[in-house]
C-alpha cells in the first residue's frame, strides 16, 4: 500500500494555519490507541474521540509530524487502519507536518535539553512547538523506560508547551 500526503504544499507554511481554532498535536501513541480502539483508563479514549469529533466538525485543527509515517507499522495495525488515517488527513484541518530543517534543528535542541528524549519524541514535540499547538496529546508516560513526555508539560527545553492526555469534557447521555 502506498502512503501519501494529501495536503496542498501551501498548508505546510506556518502562516497558513488559522488562529481562531484550537490546534492540537498528536503523538503516535494517540493515533495507535485511536486506530486500535485500545482499552484505557476511564476518560482517555473518550478524550481521543472528542478531539477527533472536533476535528471532523471543523472546530479544531489537528497536526502531526510526518514521523507518524515512520512509527506506525501497517503490519501491526488492524486491517484498514492506514486507510482510516489517510482519510482523516484528507481534511484541511488535519495536517501532517514535514520533518524539515527547522524541525530537526529544534528537535536537536530539545534532545540537548532533555538527554533521555528519543529522536522520534523530540521530532513530535518540535512539530508541536514550531507550529504553535495549544496542546500536545500523548499517552507516553515513560513506563517503557524512557522519559515521560507528560512530565515535560509547561517547559520543553525552554519552550512553553502543554503536554497532556486528550481531555474528555463533554458528558453525553447514553443513546444520544
Amino acid at each position: 500500500m502506498r502512503r501519501e500526503n494529501y495536503l496542498p504544499e501551501n498548508l505546510y507554511e506556518k502562516s497558513a494555519m488559522p488562529k481562531n481554532k484550537p490546534i492540537y498535536c498528536w503523538d503516535t501513541s494517540i493515533f495507535t490507541a485511536w486506530i486500535k480502539n485500545e482499552q484505557r483508563p476511564s476518560g482517555e479514549m473518550e478524550g481521543v474521540a472528542e478531539i477527533a469529533e472536533k476535528v471532523q466538525g471543523n472546530k479544531a485543527i489537528l497536526i502531526a509530524s510526518q514521523m507518524l509515517n515512520v512509527e506506525l507499522l501497517e503490519c501491526k495495525l488492524p486491517t484498514g487502519a492506514m486507510e482510516k488515517i489517510q482519510r482523516f488527513f484528507k481534511r484541511k484541518n488535519a495536517q501532517l507536518r514535514p520533518m524539515d530543517g527547522r524541525i530537526s534543528t529544534l528537535a536537536g535542541s530539545l534532545r540537548n535539553a532533555h538527554a533521555k528524549l528519543t529522536s522520534p519524541d523530540a521530532i513530535h514535540l518540535a512539530t508541536a512547538i514550531y507550529y504553535e499547538a495549544d496542546e500536545f496529546h500523548t499517552f507516553d508516560d515513560g513506563k517503557k523506560g524512557g522519559i515521560s513526555l507528560l512530565d515535560l508539560s509547561g517547559n520543553v527545553g525552554g519552550h512553553p508547551l502543554v503536554i497532556c492526555k486528550p481531555v474528555f469534557t463533554q458528558y453525553r447521555l447514553p443513546g444520544f
